[in-house]
């Protein structure tokens, strides 16, 4: 099994200026970007890809540094994942975030019928953080949209959204109300002075969000209406990615426009006076360490024993004919919402469920939509015998 993961916990922060940092002008790619793009850790086919993405040319566009943390958000198969943990170095963090919304079920399905298995993008993504080299990445699955925004472990410093913003609005998607569900809730988890950079396929000019099923593509201005109205302030954009031959008829999917289509590429800048959220400066389970927690009726019946360890780990047990384990992280989010973070059972991994509720009422409440009343602890101050080495 895993080692115990540390608590992550956002450090005090300065309220950052609103600077405008310009792409990258033509010549020299900056030394620490041409490092992460030369990592011989990275796929060949996507260092093949680099110069027809303009890979240079964005990152330089997004003001990503060393030490940032930064969202890759719905990442697909992790070709800017896997480059800006090189950029950020150890120091920093990468949190690719995938919406479970349709691929959940498929991906905890078990069928041995290959013609009905799916290989899900979030499947492509989860094992870049087992590969050596890759320690700063963990990947988030999060139920999306409508009502549930985004819970972060901690304040980022970057938001990347790189041709994934048409997809926001497909009906099989969600859609996501990003104005007043996700966009708000990645800048209440962005630091003040943070940055949201985006960059996607371009519709004709004043198609607004007509073409995102048929065609793939989104208008750039639609989006920045869209993203300053939750809050943003847009800090700029870049041509880096202007193709003047594509006459936006044709689906960004079709295989003649791959790394061919006109696209745009936006930043926005969280403001600095903005507040940093609502989470607690104190270990809201501070009352219940190494305790065993019961609760019984939960359907099926079962008997649930939880220990939370001063790491800001936890362990359960399901006491039923399976002896189902899990272990994770659990935290506060930035909204004052009590999260935890799974990180076994495998097929669990990354996925995170978050309570309205603040601990001493919520208990051990795992269960979305459901409130329990507090249990009763047993056996204060027990280590578990089954406590991961």
């Amino acid at each position: 099994m895993p080692c115990r993961h540390a608590l992550l916990v956002s450090a005090a922060l300065l309220p950052l200026a609103i600077a405008s940092v310009p792409a990258n002008a033509a010549g020299a790619t900056p030394a620490q970007i041409q490092a992460a793009l030369s990592s011989p850790a990275r796929p060949q086919m996507d260092i093949w890809r680099d110069p027809a993405r303009h890979a240079a040319e964005v990152l330089a566009f997004s003001g990503i540094k060393q030490g940032d943390v930064v969202v890759d958000f719905s990442p697909g198969n992790g070709y800017y994942t896997r480059i800006v943990s090189k950029l950020v170095g150890p120091k920093g963090h990468v949190y690719p975030v995938v919406n479970l919304a349709g691929f959940r079920d498929a991906r905890l399905k078990r069928d041995d019928d290959e013609k009905n298995h799916r290989t899900e993008p979030m499947d492509e993504v989860l094992p870049i953080q087992f590969v050596g080299g890759y320690e700063n990445i963990q990947a988030i699955w999060e139920n999306i949209g409508r009502d549930k925004g985004v819970e972060l472990p901690q304040q980022v410093d970057v938001v990347l959204m790189t041709n994934v913003y048409h997809d926001t609005h497909n009906k099989s998607n969600g859609p996501l109300h990003m104005d007043t569900v996700v966009l708000p809730s990645l800048l209440l988890g962005t630091k003040p002075g943070g940055t949201l950079v985006i960059t996607d396929h371009a519709t004709a000019p004043g198609k607004g969000f007509t073409e995102t099923q048929t065609l793939h593509r989104s208008d750039p201005e639609a989006v920045k209406a869209e993203v300053t109205a939750a809050g943003w302030v847009f800090d700029g954009d870049s041509k880096v990615l202007a193709n003047a031959s594509d006459d936006h008829t044709v689906s960004a999917t079709d295989k003649s426009m791959h790394d061919k289509t006109d696209q745009y590429a936006m930043r926005f800048k969280k403001p600095a006076n903005l507040p940093n959220g609502n989470r607690p400066k104190e270990n809201p389970y501070k009352e219940w360490l190494e305790n065993t927690w019961h609760q019984p009726g939960l359907p099926p019946k079962f008997t649930l024993h939880i220990f939370y360890h001063k790491d800001g780990t936890y362990q359960e047990l399901q006491d039923r004919s399976d002896r189902l384990f899990a272990s994770g992280i659990y935290y506060t989010a930035q909204d004052g919402k009590v999260c935890i973070w799974h990180q076994e059972p495998f097929y669990q991994y990354g996925y995170i469920i978050c309570s309205n509720h603040p601990a001493a009422q919520a208990g051990v409440n795992l269960l979305p939509g459901i409130v329990y009343p507090p249990t009763k602890i047993v056996e204060p101050d027990a280590e578990p015998p089954y406590v991961q080495p």
